[in-house]
Order: C-alpha cells, then sequence, then structure tokens
C-alpha cells in the first residue's frame, strides 16, 4: 500500500506540465535574478540515520486527518527562512492540492499554514499554493510543525498535514558573519551537527529536495542575484562557495528534514540557515 501512495504522489508532483516548479531544484528568492547554475549532484546517499535532535513525532507518522477527497504534497519542500530577503515568505516552496483519484482541487480550494491563508501561486497550474510575502507570514510554533490544512466549503472536504522541521544547524564561516569579503577569494562553511537522511524509497521517488550551499549577492534594498551555489550529500559537513565583488552577501545552507508520508499525501519541511556579509 505504502508502495501505491509514493507512486501516485510522484505522479503529483509533475503536475501542471510547463507550469509547475521543477523537483529537485534550489530555488532562487523573489526577485533573484539568473546565476550560476548548480552543478550535478552525482549519486543520491541514501545511508545514515536521522539527526537526533529532531522534534517530537519526527520519527513518526505525521498525521492522519481527512478524507480521500483532498490530498495534498509539497513538490520542492516547504523551507523554513531565517532571514528572507526582499519579496521573500518566511516559508518558502509549494504547496499542490489534488482531488481525489489525481483529479483537480474544488475550484473554492483553501489552505492554510500555522493559520495562515495561503495564496494561489503566481504563474503556476492551479492547485498549487504559497505564501504571500507582502501579508502577515506564517511562523514555526513551538511544537517545531508547519500545519497544513486544505478545504473545500462547497464539498465540506479537508486534509490536514503536520510536517516537523527540522532544529536549526549551527553553521560556521570562514570570515565570520558580518564581516567584509571584500578581496576574499572564497568563503568557507562548516557544520558540525548530522544533517537529516531520508529512507531510500523517498529519496529514489524524487520525493526529497537536495541539500544546497548557496551564495547571494545583495544590494541595499535586500534584492538577491546568485553568485555560486553546489548541491551536497547528507554526509556532507563543510562546503567552499566562490566570492565576487557585490555591495553584500548572504551565504545560506538549504537542508530538508524527514518525508512524511500519509496515505497519498505527504511532504518534507526543510530549514534555510543564513549569514550576511559586507563588501
Amino acid at each position: 500500500m505504502r508502495c501505491g501512495a509514493i507512486v501516485v504522489l510522484t505522479i503529483v508532483t509533475g503536475c501542471g506540465s510547463g507550469n509547475s516548479p521543477s523537483d529537485g531544484a534550489t530555488a532562487a528568492p523573489p526577485g533573484a535574478t539568473s546565476g550560476t547554475p548548480l552543478p550535478d549532484p552525482g549519486p543520491t546517499v541514501t545511508t545514515g540515520t536521522v539527526g537526533a535532535s529532531l522534534p517530537p513525532g519526527a520519527t513518526g507518522a505525521s498525521s492522519s486527518s481527512g478524507g480521500q477527497a483532498l490530498q495534498m504534497a509539497t513538490p520542492t519542500g516547504l523551507f523554513v527562512v531565517d532571514h528572507p530577503l526582499a519579496g521573500e515568505p518566511s516559508v518558502a516552496g509549494f504547496v499542490l492540492v489534488i482531488g481525489g483519484g489525481l483529479a483537480a482541487a474544488p475550484a473554492d480550494t483553501e489552505v492554510t499554514l500555522n493559520g495562515v491563508t495561503l495564496v494561489h501561486a503566481p504563474g503556476l497550474a492551479a492547485g498549487y499554493f504559497a505564501v504571500d510575502p507582502t501579508k502577515p507570514q506564517p511562523e514555526l510554533g513551538a511544537d517545531g510543525y508547519l500545519h497544513l490544512l486544505a478545504s473545500s466549503p462547497s464539498t465540506k472536504a479537508q486534509r490536514a498535514l503536520n510536517l516537523a522541521c527540522p532544529d536549526p544547524v549551527p553553521v560556521t564561516t570562514m570570515p565570520a558573519p558580518g564581516t567584509s569579503l571584500a578581496g576574499v577569494a572564497t568563503l568557507a562553511l562548516s557544520w558540525t551537527a548530522a544533517l537529516p537522511v531520508n529512507m531510500p524509497v523517498f529519496q529514489n521517488a524524487g520525493l526529497v529536495p537536495p541539500v544546497t550551499v548557496s551564495l547571494w549577492a545583495v544590494d541595499d534594498t535586500r534584492h538577491a542575484t546568485a553568485l555560486d551555489g553546489h548541491w551536497l550529500t547528507t554526509a556532507s559537513a563543510s562546503a567552499t562557495l566562490s566570492v565576487q565583488p557585490a555591495p553584500g552577501y548572504v551565504a545560506e545552507l538549504r537542508y530538508p528534514g524527514v518525508y512524511f508520508l500519509d496515505g497519498n499525501t505527504g511532504g518534507i519541511c526543510g530549514r534555510t540557515i543564513r549569514a550576511s556579509f559586507t563588501r
């Protein structure tokens, strides 16, 4: 039964051909311009252990609420951003809602994230929802979860999905955060905490976003342009980014947590950890 559910979710995340976000790619913050493409990540690491300091529920079922009339997925994951840039929400990513049997969700479908109503994602097919960066932002609760609720007033259908988010990983940089990168050729990032590792069945089904590091050029208005980026494995504990002249900089480590599957609904919460630098 679980294998069948994974197949369904894999199909779901590919809905809206030509309008859906590409699975597994690092999404640039809104307002960012094109920059260095991420290199081929190579073989996926599918062995290891989940970090020991995950929130309660991170190693068990995340939710079991609602029927089959509505289903949800997070095609590229939902990432809690610790320091959003201009035009960027506090939780980045998309939620896809469909009806039973892979049918389109009712037109009046609504989705909330930790009590905040999401909007239809601009430029994407119907059924995709995202946080509106211009409105009040959802906050991660004390329980460490993202609580999603999809509902349709006309059909009375609803579906809940509660995603446990991984703990923030302390990242050390050289040079230190807040210092100048003038004349610096490379920026080194390192961390000692274990990154969450997902089961091979979820990795191989394409349901788990990659671990990435990125460096952004940031101007005085907090708009960003990509400078460098790399895909990593969950076993990685360091990375080096190339520095180019810019008004300011933001470096980030982005990693997913544990994928949760609940019938034909499932998703993943991750973290984006950032550090700022001057020119």
